[in-house]
């Protein structure tokens, strides 16, 4: 039957809390968790696998007092770890923790604890190997062998404000994933040979820098998301090394994505994103903007030795400038039914087909650019149309050809440099033609 039980003498502040459980069906009560003392200066406990006091990291974890240390032995611990209370736990030289396909093999339920040099291993389908509830520090740890290496969760508990730093997150699902979390500094990780090295999904204000993303289906895919800086990243030898799905106001800057399957950096519905001094070579496409990604800014990057360098489908507004993009395989750039951009100020040269093309694509202005050493033609505008062409600088076997009506000057007077002096007026077409 239901009893109401009125509690008249509490623990003194700093005790721990004690479980009480009504044994049913004998009137009589079990104490499941010892009181613990928790006066006094924080205490360093110890844990081995074998041979010593206490053989479970668990069983210490209940004993300890908030603020103490739990120092884990060399050796393997068959358990799921809950730290439930502020503490530190520190691996010594190969402490791993296996899950046994058994749920998450640690999570971090209590904030401002200090996850070290562990192992986490084996946890069961869409489990983790460590999973964050709350705010703390994780680094030096190991998470292989999970369907999420590394877990952030904010959809039922407040985890913002992680720093995840020098972490190995490989052979796992997703390697390291952040859901509905922000303010999180996630730095100079390694998530190779993943489905997925880092994902944030529906995350806002996130720090990735200094991260390497190799040898996975994607290497960084940043989803439903805004406002996060993804920078000095390493994405190589994936399928593709940066992705945005979905996702607006981020600005992705100095990372590395080469020898990726598809593409170094592609944005799909994505808008309002910058793209900057990043470096994407030997992709099947450099940086590829597609399906109403509008309004990005796409600036002094390198695209070499891909199959296009800078590709843009079905997209209007965006700026390209200040881009180095030679040497690819088929264009340096190129526009595919995308309207109202602006390129500028860019270098195309040495491209196997045209250093820029343009294919149903119109209301576009291209001016000040550099197309030189391209194979068939510097610039080629097939079924484009009111695009407005000038002050671009063009020596190729073929410099120019269009097939419809567009504005080979400017509409405009512009003040430009030519021959040592300041001019102003109208710029006719293929004004500067080595």
């Amino acid at each position: 039957r239901e009893a109401a039980w009125l509690v008249s003498l509490l623990p003194p502040e700093g005790w721990q809390t004690v479980t009480v459980q009504p044994n049913n069906g004998t009137g009589y009560i079990n104490f499941t968790n010892q009181i613990v003392s928790c006066t006094g200066v924080p205490k360093t406990i110890t844990v081995c696998a074998s041979g010593c006091n206490c053989t479970s990291i668990q069983a210490d974890i209940n004993a300890a007092c908030p603020g103490d240390a739990i120092e884990v032995q060399s050796g393997t611990y068959h358990e799921n770890v809950n730290v439930n209370k502020h503490l530190t736990l520190q691996g010594v030289s190969a402490s791993v923790v296996d899950a046994g396909g058994s749920g998450d093999a640690i999570t971090l339920s209590a904030n401002g604890c200090t996850l070290q040099d562990l192992v986490a291993m084996n946890s069961s389908f869409v489990q983790s190997g460590i999973e964050y509830i709350s705010y703390n520090i994780i680094c030096g740890n190991t998470a292989t062998g999970n369907s999420w290496g590394i877990y952030i969760d904010n959809n039922t508990a407040n985890a913002d404000g992680n720093t995840i730093t020098g972490n190995t997150a490989n052979g796992n699902v997703y390697g390291i994933y952040l859901e509905n979390s922000t303010g999180n500094n996630i730095y100079s990780n390694t998530a190779n040979s993943n489905n997925v090295g880092i994902y944030l999904s529906s995350s806002t204000g996130n720090t990735i820098t200094g991260n390497i993303a190799n040898g996975s289906d994607t290497g960084i895919s940043i989803s439903d998301s805004s406002g996060n800086t993804i920078s000095n990243n390493t994405a190589n030898s994936n399928g593709i090394g940066i992705q945005l799905p979905s996702s607006s106001g981020n600005t992705i800057s100095g990372n590395t994505a080469t020898n990726n399957i598809h593409y170094g950096i592609a944005l799909t519905s994505s808008s309002g994103n910058t793209i900057s001094g990043n470096t994407i070579n030997g992709n099947s496409r450099g940086i590829y903007i597609i399906t109403t990604s509008n309004s990005n800014s796409i600036s002094n990057n390198t695209a070499t030795s891909n199959g296009i360098g800078i590709d843009l489908s079905s997209s209007t507004g965006n700026t390209i400038s200040g881009n180095t993009i030679g040497s690819n395989k088929e264009h340096g750039i190129r526009l595919e039914s995308s309207s109202s951009s602006t390129l500028s100020g860019n270098i195309a040269n040495f491209n196997a087909k045209y250093g820029i093309q343009l294919k149903y694509s119109n209301g576009n202005t291209i001016s000040s650019n550099t197309a030189s050493g391209n194979s068939l033609y510097g610039i080629y505008l097939d079924s484009s149309s009111s695009n407005i062409i000038y002050l671009n600088t063009f020596d190729n076997t073929n410099n120019g050809w269009s097939n419809v009506a567009n504005h080979w000057n400017a509409t405009e007077s512009q003040s430009y440099e030519q021959g040592g002096q300041n001019l102003t007026g109208l710029l006719i077409a293929l004004d500067e033609v080595a």
